[in-house]
């Protein structure tokens, strides 16, 4: 299902409705977006490449980018 706004705005609506709510994110926001889109992309990954290219590709790169930035902060707190 692809959203009627880019993946990116959802995510800064979500964050930005947390903090509003007193949620503070600052602390574990980045970690657990990066564990959300890595394990969606493990889930609905064989979906995403039956649609749209450009949703994929999306999925692709934020998947990506979330296991290079969870690996560095594991290799970072040795």
């Amino acid at each position: 299902m692809e959203l009627p706004e880019p993946n990116e705005a959802v995510i800064d609506r979500f964050r930005a409705a947390l903090e509003q709510q007193g949620s503070g994110t600052g602390g574990w926001w980045q970690r657990q977006l990066d564990l959300c889109l890595m394990g969606v992309m493990a889930t609905f990954g064989w979906e995403k490449a039956l649609g749209d290219e450009g949703e994929l590709a999306w999925w692709e790169a934020a998947a990506a980018a979330s296991h290079q930035a969870s690996t560095s902060r594991s290799r970072d707190s040795r």
